[in-house]
């Protein structure tokens, strides 16, 4: 059977965020839902119920659905915050433009959800490769010495005339107070008990974040 090339967008309705891509197969009907992990990581999150599906265009070739799909799928579409997408079409998770300082540029402005997943990702990173013996002798050498500032006597101590010097921030005085953590799955923050309600009602959960999932 011949393959069947054809652009896609999969769309989350409760947020209404999109992921357009392509797919070339010999089953029509092989319920393809991508290859993105964040598609992937929303669907297990919000359900498959809660996505749908639809084919946008057909191609006669592989070749003219990846230069379809690079027009469409250009940086415009990727810097908006309703896309799951991270690179621009044709190019995969190897693009250019995924990797480019212009991208990062935008995001660093522009997407404070991208930023704080992008902090955790790195930080994450940098602990599994020094698990992994992959990390570079300076950096384990600064992790190290970070680690070791933190937990010396003088900083413990440290700590501890700041907490008592600082009684406004103690009880009802303190920036906390009252407050309870909540996370939608992508970022976490701090909010009022008499908000909780209402945040919950939303798909908000109590918690801080403990992995940053970007979706």
């Amino acid at each position: 059977m011949a393959k069947v090339h054809y652009l896609y967008k999969i769309e989350n309705k409760l947020n209404k965020k999109v992921y357009i891509g392509i797919h070339s197969t010999e089953n029509i009907n092989d319920e393809y839902m991508g290859s993105s992990a964040l598609v992937s990581q929303a669907i297990e999150k919000y359900g498959k119920n809660n996505f749908s599906k639809t084919i946008l265009e057909y191609c006669s070739s592989r070749e003219e659905l990846v230069e379809l799909e690079k027009k469409i799928v250009n940086k415009e579409f990727v810097a908006r915050r309703d896309t799951y997408n991270l690179s621009v079409g044709g190019g995969g998770a190897t693009s250019t433009w995924e990797k480019s300082n212009e991208k990062i540029a935008y995001k660093l402005k522009n997407d404070p959800v991208w930023v704080e997943a992008r902090s955790y990702n790195i930080s994450l990173g940098v602990r599994n490769a020094m698990e992994k013996g992959k990390c570079s002798t300076a950096t384990r050498e600064f992790q190290r010495i970070r680690t070791e500032k933190s937990i010396t006597k003088e900083a413990i101590e440290k700590r501890k005339a700041t907490y008592a010097k600082n009684k406004h921030q103690q009880g009802e005085n303190h920036a906390l107070y009252g407050k309870r953590a909540i996370n939608n799955g992508i970022t976490w923050k701090w909010v009022q008990k008499e908000e909780v309600k209402n945040n919950l009602d939303a798909g908000w959960k109590l918690g801080m974040l403990k992995k940053v999932k970007g979706i």
